[in-house]
């Protein structure tokens, strides 16, 4: 009787400690996903370099290095997502331009960053443009307390964790540049 009493106590933690452990989220990293990040343009050089930069001024981009069509331009980090935050029980902000992945239990995830290269090269056929977004979020363990109620730019605060492009801005920016083409590419 005493040992059937253990076994049955036996499997009763087991199923509970089982049942819990499918309540806990687990974390996943970032999805990848495939996307247009390359274009050809057969105008002007200087149409093209100044709808390239209009179309990133448009969006609040910084440019921090800019050498021209042909050439590298790139910008400094811009935060597109304030509300964005990601904890263990709760989610807010937007998904479109990249995605993060799901925290492991008691890590957060707030605010999301991005920072754009558009690299020039000429070809034979035209102007290939290739944009390059990069995201980041900031990453945090965060047992218990929400970061909320604390600026995740305080010392000690986290690190910012490598998030994967979804190719919405990329596609935004293609279009933006085109437009701007079509517009007379004239500079802001």
């Amino acid at each position: 009787m005493f040992k059937t009493k253990v076994k049955l106590m036996a499997v009763v933690i087991i199923a509970v400690h089982f049942l819990l452990a499918a309540c806990i989220p687990i974390g996943r990293p970032p999805e990848k996903y495939q996307f247009e990040f390359s274009r050809v343009y057969k105008n002007d050089k200087s149409a093209l370099h100044n709808a390239v930069l209009k179309a990133l001024q448009e969006r609040g981009f910084e440019i921090i290095s800019d050498s021209g069509v042909p050439g590298k331009i790139e910008t400094n980090w811009l935060d597109i997502d304030r509300a964005y935050y990601y904890g263990t029980f709760q989610r807010r902000g937007i998904k479109d331009y990249c995605d993060c992945g799901r925290p492991d239990l008691n890590w957060t995830y707030d605010r999301i960053k991005t920072k754009v290269a558009i690299l020039a090269n000429e070809r034979q056929d035209g102007m290939a443009l290739v944009v390059s977004a990069n995201y980041a979020t900031y990453a945090s363990y965060t047992p218990c307390i929400s970061l909320a109620i604390r600026d995740p730019d305080e010392e000690g605060m986290g690190f910012l964790k490598k998030c994967e492009s979804t190719g919405e801005l990329e596609k935004e920016l293609f279009t933006n540049i085109q437009n701007n083409l079509s517009n007379g590419g004239t500079k802001k």
